[in-house]
């Protein structure tokens, strides 16, 4: 795994985990039956391919028996990962965990030599782990990222007797058959190289749809949302009804503006991206151009993602692209697909002060999606695009006393969601230190 992991801290194989550890997991699902006028954003474990790296989507087999044990195996990661949690408490990976940032990035197939789904790596920002995927059983982990360029170039991954190797266009990228064809490399295994069938008995007992549902949304909705007004949120009721407590939780949803704007992720590999850092801006630039122009392709997409990188307002080693450049950006893609001449003057811009839900609702209205930097936990210095906002009305009880109140999201891309999820912003926890820019094409 040399070439997978940039520092592997700890692999083995773990005994037996508590059970309580499924149990934390399956009972933190979200009740939605709460209140019938709340607007929520599930988790859906038949989408779980969506996380598959781009390379790596053309050569997985999609039928049902095969995307079933798929999404089982990524449970059996998650179970595997709060069992990691609980049993090392002193490291990024668990911190992340506590403080709703662990997000959850890729799903990667790894195949034995006859070409059936071996092992399943779950991959989040701050590690990874390797589960069987027959079994469930934890094979190896870290809790260090992974090579995500070596990831991302791969299109299958195999592994003999868990040591892995790349294939790309059916050459071993590494290891021991580093350099030959993967046909070769099949015909010179033996009977002892290739994966044995596993065990009939498993780990975590034999998962049906509704224990993936529950781990699933134990993970999305309950876990890993509520600890702060700074989380990683993606969905808005979980994370309500996780922060504020109490009992007899109900929220509805009074107002909002939504639009349809797809999430482009910066680590999946698309063909118009490239391996530079810090170019969350310029993803912003191609999600924005492509509303604003809807017959936009992906050929158009990469002369437009060429044509910043290769001007003078983006810097990979300075961060990127000053957020006072980001119409100017936006400016330099549109002209680089023979878009009219954009004036940048009458685009409008605001610095600080801009956190409350009328100036996001306004904005969204006038403008459609816009520019959102900032620098402010999770996401650290950042931008992303805004498409949408929503009020909700809450009540609880806690300590015999009765809450009201009103609470409030912006629907974000923040490019860091495999799946293409859509992520919220809390706008009472927002930084006051950031900056807006809508265009207003010419």
């Amino acid at each position: 795994m040399r070439n997978l992991v940039k520092s592997v801290l700890c692999c083995t194989v773990l005994g037996c985990l508590a059970l309580n550890s499924y149990g934390y997991v399956a009972n933190a699902k979200v009740d939605a039956s709460v209140s019938t006028n709340v607007k929520i954003t599930q988790s859906d474990p038949a989408d779980i391919t969506n996380l598959l790296p781009e390379k790596m989507k053309s050569f997985f087999k999609k039928g049902q028996a095969d995307t079933d044990m798929f999404t089982n195996g990524v449970a059996y990661g998650l179970l595997e990962t709060v069992g990691l949690v609980s049993k090392y408490s002193s490291n990024a990976f668990s911190t992340a965990f506590k403080n709703g940032t662990l997000a959850l990035k890729n799903t990667i197939p790894i195949y034995d030599l006859n070409d059936a789904v071996s092992e399943i790596m779950v991959v989040f920002n701050e590690g990874y782990v390797i589960v069987d995927a027959e079994n469930g059983e934890l094979v190896q982990y870290s809790f260090d990222a992974p090579n995500m360029e070596y990831l991302l170039k791969s299109e299958k991954l195999y592994e003999v007797s868990h040591g892995h190797f790349s294939v790309v266009s059916n050459e071993v990228q590494d290891g021991q058959f580093k350099k030959l064809n993967i046909q070769e490399v099949k015909k010179k295994a033996n009977s002892n190289t290739v994966k044995k069938v596993k065990e009939k008995n498993k780990k975590w007992g034999q998962l049906n749809k509704t224990d993936v549902k529950n781990i699933f949304d134990g993970w999305y909705a309950g876990n890993n949302e509520g600890t702060s007004r700074n989380n990683t949120i993606t969905n808005e009721y979980a994370w309500m009804s996780n922060y504020y407590g109490g009992t007899n939780f109900t929220a509805t949803y009074t107002n909002g503006y939504s639009l349809n704007v797809p999430n482009i992720n910066q680590d999946n590999g698309y063909s118009y991206m490239s391996s530079l850092g810090n170019d969350c801006a310029i993803v912003s630039t191609l999600e924005i151009m492509k509303y604003k122009f809807p017959t936009m392709t992906d050929a158009n997409r990469q002369t437009a993602y060429n044509a910043i990188v290769a001007s003078s307002y983006f810097s990979e080693a300075n961060g990127g692209v000053g957020p006072t450049n980001n119409d100017q950006i936006f400016k330099v893609g549109a002209e680089s697909i023979g878009k009219p001449v954009q004036s940048t003057s009458d685009d409008p811009e605001q610095y600080m002060n801009t956190n409350n839900f009328n100036f996001v609702l306004s904005w969204l209205q006038s403008y459609g999606p816009f520019y959102w930097s900032m620098t402010q936990a999770p996401y650290g210095s950042h931008t992303v695009t805004v498409k949408g906002v929503d009020q909700f009305s809450y009540s609880f009880i806690k300590g015999g006393y009765n809450y009201t109140g009103i609470d409030s999201f912006m629907a974000i891309n923040d490019h860091w969601q495999a799946s293409g999820t859509t992520a919220y912003l809390n706008i009472p926890g927002l930084s006051a230190y950031t900056y807006a820019t809508a265009i207003i094409v010419n």
